[in-house]
């Protein structure tokens, strides 16, 4: 089959992170002998780098290069909030979307267009798809779902799935949002996946250079923004300090708008010495800080999946994470790592403090999410979507 992808951010050189699971999906969907073509926003940061076999990718700008500010870096919705001129933007996005989009379905006739976000992405690809009559499936993931809730965002989310010849979620808490108590037909659940191969492959000694064997050191990865909740877990790391049996270091992989006030947090609270910025780093180096963490810790305020979990239990590495959103559908809370209700940072620097004084626990319950996690690999999460569009493709037009 002929498989094209649309989506609102896709890698832009070879390491980075932005929409990296989209690469893994479109390789996989290759790699099972399919043709795929990947439609996403130009950056100035794109280059030639980003090559899979059977994976070719089409760019498209909507604004003069450097001044496209709308998509990348901290994500859409975080764009928009940080400056309000960015709003003038969406609809020359919008139109270069619609366009782009029409131009290279028409040319290609791909058996399916796979849309990754309801709204923009999704919304547009209905209205291409009827246009020229290609089946469309939409992939709602988390964010266009909790977030996009006012009125007429929702009308136009229940058009987008009625109209998408099938709809996919990550997890059922993610489409239960997405539906939002309206009539929408029902979606196929679908996670997103993890090259659990890589992630298990990570030097342990590498990044923990420097560290004593007594040491501990948390781990955070995810975009530096308010919704992950990273200053509750500066916060909570400071009450660690304070109750933890061995020296504790914090370890914080990521960029985004929240990381300059994160930064004056840290010394605020006289933590410089032991927290470490680290930046955006490419999957290739993110095994390495798996493997020398000896928790994982996501405090997140809302979560559709959380694909960062699955890298961890991929990576060995115990987690605790926030009881909100799809989070429940991936972790078997006490099994797989523990789940701790939205709460005070005390609350979470005491459940860390517990698990960091337990060698016994927390290596149990690391084998366990080792186990669990082959059931996320990108070679099994592919069959699924190739499944649906052979099925999507087989109905009649």
């Amino acid at each position: 089959m002929r498989i094209l992808l649309v989506a609102t951010s896709y890698p832009r050189f070879h390491g980075d992170a932005s929409s990296v699971f989209l690469r893994y999906l479109a390789r996989a969907i290759g790699n099972a002998g399919h043709d795929v073509h990947v439609l996403a926003p130009n950056d100035p940061l794109a280059d030639n780098s980003v090559t899979d076999e059977r994976v070719r990718i089409h760019r498209f700008e909507y604004f003069p290069a450097k001044r496209q500010r709308l998509t990348y870096g901290s994500g859409m919705l975080s764009n928009l909030h940080a400056s309000r001129w960015v709003y003038l933007q969406v609809p020359f996005f919008l139109v270069s979307l619609f366009i782009s989009l029409f131009i290279l379905a028409r040319r290609t006739r791909p058996d399916v267009i796979h849309a990754h976000w309801v709204i923009p992405t999704g919304f547009i690809a209905v209205l291409v798809g009827k246009l020229l009559g290609i089946r469309v499936i939409t992939t709602v993931h988390g964010s266009d779902a909790f977030s996009l809730r006012s009125s007429i965002l929702m009308r136009l989310k229940k058009f987008t799935l009625n109209n998408s010849s099938a709809w996919t979620s990550n997890t059922h808490s993610t489409a239960d949002a997405a539906m939002g108590g309206t009539s929408i037909s029902v979606p196929k659940i679908i996670p997103m996946g993890v090259d659990v191969q890589l992630f298990a492959s990570g030097d342990r000694n590498l990044q923990r250079s420097g560290l004593k064997a007594r040491e501990y050191a948390i781990l955070f990865v995810g975009r530096l923004v308010e919704k992950k909740g990273c200053d509750i877990l500066i916060k909570a790391f400071n009450h660690v300090t304070r109750h933890c049996s061995g020296k504790v270091v914090l370890w914080i992989v990521g960029d985004g708008d929240e990381k300059q006030t994160l930064k004056e947090l840290v010394k605020d609270l006289g933590l410089s010495a032991t927290v470490r910025f680290f930046g955006a780093r490419s999957n290739e180096h993110l095994p390495d800080f798996y493997a020398g963490a000896d928790l994982f810790v996501l405090p997140t305020l809302e979560e559709g999946q959380g694909v960062v979990l699955l890298e961890a239990m991929a990576g060995g590495v115990p987690i605790i994470a926030s009881q909100v959103g799809g989070v429940e559908e991936v972790i078997d809370n006490g099994v797989t790592g523990w789940l701790v209700k939205p709460s005070t940072p005390d609350f979470w620097g005491d459940k860390m403090s517990e698990c960091l004084n337990s060698a016994r626990l927390r290596v149990t319950v690391a084998k366990a999410a080792k186990s669990k996690v082959m059931s996320y690999d990108w070679s099994v999460i592919a069959q699924y979507f190739t499944k649906l569009y052979e099925t999507v493709s087989r109905c009649t037009k």
